[in-house]
């Protein structure tokens, strides 16, 4: 082989070094970025499931038996409106009774006033005829003892009896018997008008007991008055407590309904309360089953060839897995929030059991690949620098032997180590697909095919010896 050979190898090792430099660089580089992207999570996920489980198992009990709580809740105040609606037209109906009342009480009291005038009236009334009665009275007593001697003079003058014995006529009968009497009696204010003093006296005592009847019916009227207006009276005291009564009921009324607002505005309250904290629970279920879906969408890592590196969780709990929680008949377990499901915490725990699982698979394997990455790319970048520093040696004409042996170890060494770890086919990533580790596959082979050329050239073109004076003579000695 002649020098133009090892120039020429010289060259494609500069180049070669050039670039395995910069793959190899890249490397490093991508290789930190895929351990960055790995554990870029906030936290760890794991810890984060077990707190996120434990506390909604501690609080899951205190959430059931608040919902229970809270439908009780709805229900009493759903019965509370209703009662303050009830309330409410009791109280308008308890006015409106008072305010009826308040008025049937002015006019009892009109009727009363206008009672008193009408007795005192009909007292006065009373008063006034009271003489004329006793009059009429004993005048009425003085001509009734007659009166059946002007009947039997009626029948003697009108020939319905016979004539009496010793009177030829009914006058002389009623001359010699009825006059003398009525003198007796004392009646003798008979106008001298009158043609038939019979009918005169009994018209006369029909009118005197029309008008003491009327008499005595006022003062049966006046009595039944003053007993009516007396029942009045106590009608209008009865009423006057009736309405203080009523009064009272509406004003306890209107006190009990403003309380009953205040309760109702309490339990709103409350309820307002208490769905509050049944919804923390809830957004805590909603926060499991957002950190359950991601870890089930977790991927699989798996090679080109079909072997799986690290199995994701749900390949792992198996396609029929589900974590709702169901009742005994299959139905869901509902929440009060319909649009969040209730996670079967015992489920969520496989789940949690199994992302530890995965975590662990994926942080042994990533780290065995991602160790072997940096270390076949330090190991192309330091090669290619001892490969650079052999290929200027050989550009000056130094040969560069040994430099170039090292590169050419050391491009083996990555060749070997990235056939071993199978750098063309990475499992862990970066997220865009990206640090496939084809560049540094290619920097290996271009690199360890230069390095391994430039070492055999360098080998067969060295000059094996060199002369060097010792005591005056030239003594020959190998190069390097």
């Amino acid at each position: 082989m002649n020098k133009t050979t090892h120039k020429l190898v010289s060259i494609l090792l500069a180049l070669a070094s050039i670039f395995g430099i910069i793959a190899g660089g890249l490397g490093i580089r991508d290789g930190l970025a895929v351990k960055d992207s790995l554990t870029s999570g906030e936290g760890d996920p794991v810890a984060q499931l077990t707190d996120g489980i434990s506390q909604l198992k501690e609080n899951e009990t205190a959430y059931l038996d608040g919902v229970v709580q809270y439908k009780d809740g709805l229900v009493q105040l759903e019965d509370g409106a209703a009662q303050l609606a009830d309330g409410e037209v009791q109280l308008a109906d308890g006015k409106k009774q008072l305010k009826d009342g308040e008025a049937q009480l002015a006019q009892g009291y009109k009727d009363y006033a206008d009672g008193q005038k009408q007795l005192a009236a009909g007292q006065k009334q009373i008063d006034d005829n009271t003489a004329a009665y006793k009059e009429g009275k004993a005048t009425l007593a003085k001509i009734e003892p007659i009166i059946p001697y002007l009947n039997q003079y009626i029948a003697f003058r009108d020939g319905t009896i016979a004539k009496l014995p010793g009177f030829e006529t009914a006058q002389e009968w009623f001359m010699s018997i009825v006059r003398p009497l009525m003198k007796k009696l004392g009646l003798f204010d008979i106008p001298n008008d009158v043609r038939d003093l019979p009918k005169y006296v009994t018209d006369m005592v029909k009118d005197g007991k029309a008008q003491l009847k009327q008499y005595e019916d006022g003062l049966k009227q006046l009595a039944e008055g003053k007993k009516a207006l007396a029942a009045g009276k106590k009608q209008l005291q009865d009423g006057e407590a009736q309405l203080a009564d009523g009064r009272k009921q509406v004003a306890q009324g209107e006190k009990d309904l403003a309380k009953g607002y205040s309760d109702y505005a309490d339990g709103q309250k409350q309820l307002k309360e208490g769905r509050a904290q049944l919804k923390q629970f809830e957004d805590g279920m909603g926060q499991l089953q957002d950190g359950l879906d991601e870890v089930l969408a977790q991927k699989n890592y798996i090679r080109k060839d079909g072997t799986v590196v690290v199995a994701s969780p749900a390949d792992n709990l198996g396609k029929d897995f589900d974590y709702i929680k169901y009742n005994k008949d299959g139905s869901k377990v509902e929440m009060l929030d319909e649009t969040k499901n209730y996670i079967d915490l015992d489920q969520a725990t496989k789940v949690r059991d199994t992302l530890a699982t995965y975590v662990d698979d994926m942080t042994q394997n990533a780290t065995k690949e991602i160790v072997g990455r940096l270390i076949m790319s330090a190991l192309l970048v330091l090669g290619s620098i001892f490969g650079l520093i052999a290929a200027i040696r050989g550009l000056l004409k130094t040969k560069g032997f040994v430099p170039g042996v090292i590169a050419a170890v050391a491009g083996l060494a990555a060749l070997i180590g990235g056939i071993a770890t199978k750098f063309n086919d990475y499992v862990f990533l970066l997220p865009d697909g990206g640090a496939t580790g084809k560049l540094q596959m290619a920097g290996i082979i271009l690199f360890a095919l230069a390095a391994c050329c430039f070492a055999v050239v360098t080998f067969f073109t060295r000059d094996k010896t060199k002369k060097v004076k010792v005591e005056g003579e030239d003594v020959p000695v190998a190069k390097d």
